[in-house]
């Protein structure tokens, strides 16, 4: 067997790598976001929540 399909069994697997995976995504797509944020609101834009 390869690492690949050793690493990517099992709920083990779930656990070490799609879970880690998940959790990075949705820091980049926050931190990203954010940032879109913050400069429609140093251009003057109007915006009342982020969301």
């Amino acid at each position: 067997m390869d690492l690949i399909s050793l690493s990517t069994s099992g709920i083990q697997g779930f656990f070490t790598v799609i879970v880690p995976f998940l959790v990075v995504l949705t820091v980049i797509v926050f931190v990203h976001e954010m940032g879109h944020f913050l400069v429609a609101r140093w251009c003057g834009v109007k915006v009342d929540v982020f969301a």
